[in-house]
């Protein structure tokens, strides 16, 4: 081009050359100033010699009269220089915009950008909000040092290269990245604590809760649900489930010396043998005992007790009452022989077995009775020895054990063992009877009488024409500390057992579970009462009826007797399920005599 002879310039072509040099209309003469005036753009080497080449060009392309002003500037500066023209660039400048230098800034720019997005990407993945939080001071840093204010004029360069469709395009596309990238789960999101995670690791939702269908808050829990111990869902274990027609277990645990297979002993109802006897029904009770094994269930981990020995049906004989004997109750007419054993342990180890029987005299319906398990069970005493307890037996044959004001129908008494060991036993609950055994003149009435005042009814408010209340477990002797911790006295030791309340009448018949606490000493004034108790597993809609409790690991040691524990000696509590089943749970102490309402003029304890 330098070789052609150039035509002489108008005054017009000079004056618009005059406009092009000084920057007011060229583009490109305004990138040029404005990248003077505030630094380098924010792009490549290679991008700063495609401008540099497209500048001159233009100019080029602006001496031959390739641009054409829009506004009237070019004839003679009609127009006041105050105001700046608006160029439109030429079809040729269109296509390398389209096609020539303005592609490949784009392609850069897409480049850039995707990579920017990949290491953003890549640190959201590896460190969560938390490290995105912890990075953009740093880009701020970055961004201020490399002179921020450059950015606008570099992005709108950039920008304008962009096919208005493309730029719609990119915008949806970049907009919906970053929503998805925000919802995407990533389990290193949140390095620090989760507050909202406190739910999971506290002991409830604090506060009432509300049904949304009826606006109604959920009432307290009235119940206190027992877990098992042994049971690795918390629920009940099972004895001998194979065996048909046994329930209402009771389950002594021996000491650790008698060795497995031998520790478990148990009586119970067993099978009912019906008779017609002068066109009389007629059924004959009786009283089934064995020794327990105990076991697992295969895979699942599931405590058991199955037989190890013989189901044997034990030697307690009755007659069937002849007519002028009648029960005052008629129903109880048709039932002969023994039912509702319980086994209980004195402290020199002494099996005793307690159960309901026919009575002897004509005005005793049924009588409770007393005999030495060892009397009546094949291999107990051998297991005992072997254990090192030989005590002497002291009811050698079925004693029955009459009281003054006897009863026509004596069921549920509960043994327990005085300040001196000798032999109790708590007839009623409300009022309060305790008879204490003599030999030879087989009950006396406590003297003195216990207290008058009874608080069972206040705390349970039970209504007196709708329930009454039963002896359910023996009565034991617990310290309230752990093991080695303090020397049991008068002060820090209770009696306690747990007790039914049976409602009636329902839909069906409903038997609650409470256990209370007594003082150790006479008159054994009653201390306090737990809430009701449900055993975790149990369908409530059965009525399940608890016979016995057991340590399970009776010990002598600190010269205390198989009859005494601690807090953190663990209770196997058996009981019966309508009739038809056997089961037992092992529960804490702890768990037992926790959540207790105080008795008027008792203090409180740190315990309940």
């Amino acid at each position: 081009m330098a070789n052609v002879p150039r035509p002489k310039p108008s005054n017009t072509t000079t004056d618009h050359s005059r406009q092009l040099t000084s920057g007011m209309t060229s583009p490109q003469a305004t990138r040029t100033a404005n990248r003077r005036a505030v630094g380098p753009p924010l792009s490549s080497p290679s991008m700063q010699r495609d401008d540099a080449s497209s500048e001159k060009r233009d100019l080029r392309l602006a001496e031959e009269g390739g641009l054409e002003s829009v506004n009237g500037f070019g004839d003679a500066g009609k127009e006041s220089d105050e105001e700046l023209s608006e160029v439109r660039p030429s079809g040729a400048r269109k296509r390398a915009m389209s096609t020539g230098s303005g592609q490949g800034e784009w392609d850069k720019l897409w480049t850039t950008g995707k990579e920017v997005v990949r290491q953003w990407k890549k640190k959201w993945d590896r460190e969560g909000l938390a490290g995105v939080q912890l990075q953009l001071p740093q880009l701020q840093q970055s961004l201020s040092t490399a002179r921020l204010s450059s950015y606008p004029a570099t992005l709108f360069a950039f920008t304008s290269c962009i096919p208005p469709r493309r730029r719609a395009l990119i915008a949806i596309t970049s907009a919906l990245i970053f929503f998805f990238l925000l919802l995407r789960p990533s389990s290193t999101r949140l390095k620090g604590p989760n507050p909202y995670h406190k739910i999971l690791t506290g002991s409830g939702v604090a506060g009432a809760i509300v049904d949304r269908s009826t606006g109604l808050q959920r009432g307290v829990n009235k119940a206190k649900v027992l877990e098992g111990f042994s049971n690795p869902y918390g629920f009940i274990n099972l004895i001998d489930p194979y065996a048909g027609g046994v329930f209402n277990p009771s389950v002594l645990v021996l000491p650790d010396t008698v060795g497995v297979g031998w520790r478990h002993l148990l009586v119970a109802r067993g099978p009912e043998r019906y008779e017609v006897i002068e066109k009389e029904d007629t059924r004959w009770e009786s009283i089934v005992g064995c020794f327990l094994l105990p076991l697992k269930r295969q895979y699942l981990d599931l405590p058991y007790l199955a037989r190890e020995s013989e189901l044997e049906t034990l030697k307690l004989p009755a007659e069937r009452k002849v007519d002028y004997m009648r029960c005052h109750e008629a129903v109880y007419d048709q039932f002969i022989g023994p039912e509702d054993p319980r086994l209980f342990f004195t402290n020199d180890g002494q099996p005793l077995l307690i159960y309901s029987q026919t009575g002897r005299s004509p005005n005793i319906c049924r009588a409770i009775y007393i005999i030495d398990a060892r009397m009546v069970i094949p291999g107990l005493t051998t297991a005992l020895k072997r254990g090192g307890w030989n005590p002497p037996i002291v009811f050698k044959e079925q004693t029955d054990l009459i009281r003054e004001d006897q009863y026509n129908i004596e069921k549920n008494w509960s043994p327990f063992l005085g300040e001196k060991d000798e032999l109790y036993f708590h007839v009623s609950l409300v009022p309060q009877q305790i008879y204490k055994y003599q030999e030879g003149l087989t009950l006396r009435a406590l003297d003195p009488r216990p207290p008058a005042h009874n608080c069972i009814t206040e705390l349970v408010g039970a209504e007196m024409n709708r329930v009454k209340f039963h002896h359910a477990t023996p009565l034991l002797r617990v310290t309230l500390c752990r093991r080695g911790e303090c020397v049991p006295n008068i002060h820090n030791t209770v009696l306690f057992a747990m007790i039914h309340i049976k409602y009636h009448p329902l839909p069906y018949l409903f038997y609650e579970r409470r256990v209370v606490t007594w003082n150790v000493t006479a008159p054994y004034e009653y201390l306090s009462v737990s809430k009701p108790l449900t055993y975790s597993g149990t369908n409530q809609a059965d009525p399940i009826f608890t016979v016995s409790m057991s340590w399970d690991h009776p010990t002598k040691k600190n010269g205390l007797g198989l009859n005494h524990g601690f807090l953190d000696d663990v209770l196997l509590t058996s009981f019966g399920v309508f009739d038809y089943g056997s089961a037992y749970i092992d529960i804490l102490a702890r768990d037992l005599l926790s959540d207790h309402m105080m008795c008027d003029g008792i203090p409180g304890f740190d315990l309940w």
